[in-house]
């Protein structure tokens, strides 16, 4: 796989499509597997629907999902710095945090999906809300030069319009990237909210990682 001069990958959810795989712990050690057998560079993984809400057992494919992903990117830690550098929300160990040349990236559990298996979505909202205080309160000196977001879905309804209130005043160009809608997107949805871009990727199969 070749990197130029990338330093990680994250990766937006949805790891398999339901179709053709079962929520089953070999399909996700598969999933595993290949990412530490091919990427040279630390992979880190974000929860998609297809991944564990759209699971026969969503509770079961939780588990398996956090048993293979939560705290996936160190296998690469004598190989990089990165690794070592990455925090995760005790809350809710899928989000995480580092800072890197003064740009704060940021992974929420942003999942979209209407299946009534999905009771956890206002606990979500609060700890991705939470996370995004935190992290972003503690950069407030003028420090950071911008600041990523990697999700799943496009959004979580009003979250980024809250977050607005904390990133607006520091007039820092601010990246929401995430997956779900298979095809290339990129706008500025908040009005008003100038150096906000969302960036939908498309779908791993027709495109390569976008850099």
């Amino acid at each position: 796989m070749p990197t130029d001069d990338a330093l990680f990958i994250v990766h937006v959810g949805d790891i398999f499509t339901r179709r053709r795989q079962k929520c089953i712990r070999k399909t996700y050690q598969n999933v595993a597997d290949t990412f530490t057998e091919l990427s040279p560079l630390p992979v880190i993984v974000l929860p998609g629907d297809n991944d564990i809400f759209d699971c026969e057992d969503p509770e079961d494919a939780q588990a398996l999902w956090e048993n293979s992903f939560i705290g996936f990117e160190q296998n690469w830690n004598t190989r990089s710095n990165l690794p070592s550098s990455i925090i995760r929300q005790d809350k809710r160990k899928e989000n995480f945090a580092f800072v890197h040349a003064n740009v704060l990236f940021l992974g929420l559990n942003i999942i979209g999906t209407t299946s009534a298996s999905d009771r956890t979505s206002d606990d979500r909202y609060d700890d991705c809300l939470e996370w995004i205080q935190q992290k972003v309160g503690a950069h407030t000196d003028g420090s950071l030069r911008s600041v990523v977001f990697f999700g799943h879905a496009d959004r979580f309804e009003g979250l980024f319009e809250e977050a607005e209130e904390m990133l607006a005043p520091l007039s820092i160009p601010t990246l929401y990237i995430h997956g779900n809608g298979h095809k290339w997107e990129m706008e500025n949805p908040i009005k008003g909210w100038d150096e906000y871009l969302r960036v939908q990727v498309d779908k791993g199969g027709d495109a390569p990682p976008i850099k």
